[in-house]
């Protein structure tokens, strides 16, 4: 499975490295479809279309907690007087600056490459997909509520978090 992905995720960074190439000055918006809810690929679903959750392990958990008050007393100046507030600084200039802002292409040659994708493959280039969109966004909310309630404790680094 995991060298099946590595080869999905090769032929994707292949079509963006390729794209970057061949960028077109006019920014189009390229849509790369998953599998329509005909094409089953083998996942369990609870009724067409809406497939069911992935089963909990060790190493795939659906839920954790994150101790904010902890996370408080760690970012404290008053706590911790030892936090290095340039390097934090320093931190929060390079979230603002975003030098990724540009560094994902979407265009015809990844599309390409994402279509052709097929079977098992794809099923498991599916999967990766969606685990990594509930993760992104999981951590989305996370990081905006540390910026929110580190706000009075450590400006910079609510900062920071909000900008992540």
């Amino acid at each position: 499975m995991a060298a099946t992905m590595m080869k999905a995720n090769k032929q994707l960074a292949r079509a963006s490295v390729q794209g970057r190439a061949a960028r077109v000055s006019s920014r189009r918006a390229v849509v790369v479809r998953a599998a329509a809810a005909s094409d089953n690929l083998g996942f369990k679903t609870m009724r067409n279309g809406i497939k069911e959750a992935s089963e909990e392990s060790l190493l795939t958990p659906r839920f954790y907690t994150t101790d904010f008050d902890e996370m408080e007393q760690l970012f404290s100046q008053q706590i911790n007087p030892n936090l290095d507030m340039q390097e934090l600084e320093a931190m929060c200039t390079e979230f603002k600056n975003d030098y990724n802002q540009r560094h994902f292409v979407r265009n015809e040659t990844f599309k390409k490459a994402a279509e052709g994708i097929t079977g098992e493959t794809r099923k498991i280039f599916i999967e990766f997909l969606e685990r990594s969109c509930t993760a992104e966004f999981s951590g989305f909310l996370l990081y905006k509520e540390l910026g929110r309630r580190l706000k009075a404790t450590n400006p910079v680094v609510a900062e920071i978090f909000t900008l992540m």
